[in-house]
């Protein structure tokens, strides 16, 4: 029982990380291809013994994130 809370606030939290990273994205006007913005994604992953979290995007996403435009850092 006490599994099935802790996955759906996982699964809330992923929620919210997607779809807060994608607004920062378009707050950010970094988002012209959309192709980084569908990318982004989270799964959440039950196991006998542990839950886990993961979220994936495109490798660029990073370097956004970090703020590098081509060579030098913003």
């Amino acid at each position: 029982m006490q599994n099935t809370e802790v996955q759906k606030e996982l699964e809330r939290f992923k929620d919210y990380v997607v779809s807060q990273s994608r607004r920062n994205l378009s707050r950010l006007k970094k988002n012209s291809s959309k192709k980084l913005y569908q990318s982004i994604k989270g799964n959440v992953k039950t196991m006998p013994n542990s839950i886990s979290i993961e979220f994936k995007m495109e490798d660029y996403g990073i370097f956004q994130d970090a703020g590098v435009s081509g060579k030098k850092k913003k």
